[in-house]
């Protein structure tokens, strides 16, 4: 893997406090964070300050570390220090494609995945269908939901590529009232045995009327602020 050539693609990276070059690649984005890639052996709560190209000067704080499957690399999710920052704005990145602008075709980035705790009820059907299955969200984004089911393997039909018809019962935890989409199944997989297996099914949204990807968007800052705030995020392999 090349740490160099991505790395001009946001700016340049420094500590704050050591003014070293940090090698990275970044990865993830949201509204207030970032997830980076780098061989740099980094502790949460470490400062660091990015030279953007179009932007200035950002000032991050890592709020999360993990090991990536590489053994010399290490996966960050650095929060931008001044809350008022909308980094997809100022580092100019698609909110919805994550293309990183004027960068070469392959720059993207995939949105940041924010643990859902208290979980969601997420009552979900094949597309025209009349029968139900209530499912848990497990993980979410702003394109997109991870979802599991308890139920017996087999007893629920969803396979790769099934629209679904989906409501999310916020329980007015992140929204004032529940929100239904079109989405469809991109993955699925099991664990555990066949008889006791969990379910899992990792769904992109298709559509969303006006209304209710402006409501949309209003929980993911929601659940984006609360996760951020606790730590709870999901950094992804």
């Amino acid at each position: 893997m090349s740490l160099v050539n991505l790395d001009k693609s946001l700016g340049n990276m420094r500590g704050a406090i050591s003014d070293e070059v940090i090698e990275y690649e970044p990865f993830e984005f949201s509204t207030f964070s970032l997830g980076i890639i780098s061989p740099e052996n980094m502790i949460e709560g470490t400062h660091v300050v990015m030279e953007t190209h179009r932007s200035g000067r950002i000032l991050f704080q890592v709020i999360a570390k993990s090991h990536h499957q590489h053994k010399k690399l290490y996966r960050y999710r650095l929060t931008c220090v001044d809350k008022d920052v909308d980094l997809s704005r100022v580092l100019e990145i698609d909110p919805r494609s994550g293309r990183i602008k004027f960068e070469r075709l392959g720059s993207h980035l995939q949105y940041a995945r924010f643990i859902m705790n208290p979980r969601i009820h997420v009552q979900s059907k094949t597309f025209g269908s009349a029968d139900s299955y209530l499912l848990e969200g497990v993980d979410i984004s702003k394109t997109g939901m991870l979802l599991c089911s308890p139920h017996p393997f087999g007893t629920i039909p969803f396979i790769d590529n099934t629209l679904l018809e989906v409501r999310l019962d916020t329980d007015r935890t992140f929204s004032a009232q529940p929100l239904q989409s079109l989405c469809k199944v991109v993955r699925h997989y099991q664990e555990g045995v066949r008889d006791t297996a969990t379910r899992y099914y990792a769904v992109r949204f298709v559509e969303f009327t006006h209304d209710e990807q402006v409501a949309w968007d209003h929980l993911i800052s929601n659940i984006e602020h609360t996760a951020i705030s606790s730590a709870k995020v999901s950094l992804a392999a």
